[in-house]
């Protein structure tokens, strides 16, 4: 239980450090939402909203458990940086 706050918490803050940086380079990359004009006019505001934003969380999230994957496993952790 101990180790599931950590990794949260590790998550968390990783996720604090590289969000704004991630959507600066992801609004760059014109990781973009595309709204049709034929749709709500209230939609437009939404032009340019970065959808590639889950890949932010996948990376907080893997940097927060690496320090715990031995224990689960029993297997060294270099094992599954390869």
């Amino acid at each position: 239980m101990l180790s599931n706050t950590i990794a949260l918490s590790i998550a968390f803050c990783v996720m604090l450090l590289i969000s704004p940086k991630g959507i600066n380079i992801l609004h760059r990359m014109k990781f973009g939402q595309e709204v049709r004009d034929d749709g709500p006019q209230t939609h437009l505001k939404k032009q340019g909203t970065p959808t590639m934003g889950g890949i932010l969380f996948l990376i907080a999230i893997s940097i927060g458990i690496l320090p715990f994957i031995g224990e689960v496993s029993g297997l060294p952790l270099h094992i599954f940086l390869v």
